[in-house]
């Protein structure tokens, strides 16, 4: 695919869009037939809907995309010249990214990946404290997504938000049918506790 950087270091608007709108639509296509769709990680945000579970026997080939999807998405927003020339759609994308990041910080199986997620998540939000400076959408995008991040990273113990609901039973369910479902917690609660988040609050402190 034609990269959208031109050789003088300036952005293709049209080809930025492009890979905006592939690596969104690919999110859409395989986070469902995905470990994080089975995470029973259900969230309320704008543009960025719940994703239901469909059985695959190419679990892990879908996540990994998912997951590469996100990625992009997520190198796209240190884009210049600057996130203010951007559409509102990024905004969408952007959320996207977040939400498939979130979901994939919680699986047991990819400790040694929180550093980086860590940092995606934080450029995520921080991508949309930005864009919510012009676009009244991203406002209300960002106040969802800290939402689900408190939720994953720093959850009550007996007190669930209706807007942040875990159905882990079924979704150990679902891992089982597919066969792995050794590569996931069954409760998201008991996965991150004991882990220092304390970069979060101090991340949200200043966001």
């Amino acid at each position: 695919m034609q990269s959208f950087v031109n050789i003088d270091g300036s952005i293709n608007e049209i080809l930025f869009q492009t890979h905006m709108m592939i690596h969104a639509s690919n999110i859409y296509l395989h986070r469902p037939r995905s470990i994080l769709a089975a995470s029973g990680l259900i969230h309320q945000i704008t543009c960025a809907p719940n994703a239901a579970t469909w059985h695959s026997e190419s679990i892990l080939y879908h996540t990994k995309k998912t997951v590469d999807a996100a990625d992009e998405i997520c190198q796209m927003i240190s884009a210049p010249p600057s996130l203010f020339s951007r559409t509102p759609f990024f905004v969408c994308a952007v959320a996207l990214q977040a939400i498939v990041h979130l979901s994939a910080y919680g699986i047991a199986g990819w400790s040694q990946k929180r550093p980086l997620m860590q940092q995606q998540i934080q450029m995520s939000i921080g991508a949309l404290k930005k864009l919510s400076e012009i676009w009244e959408m991203a406002s209300i995008v960002l106040s969802q997504i800290k939402c689900v991040a408190r939720a994953v990273l720093d959850p009550p113990r007996n007190v669930r938000s209706p807007d942040d609901r875990r159905d882990t039973t079924s979704a150990h369910h679902s891992l089982e049918e597919a066969g792995i479902a050794e590569t996931l917690s069954a409760n998201f609660e008991d996965l991150v506790q004991g882990n220092d988040e304390s970069w979060f609050n101090d991340f949200l402190a200043q966001n």
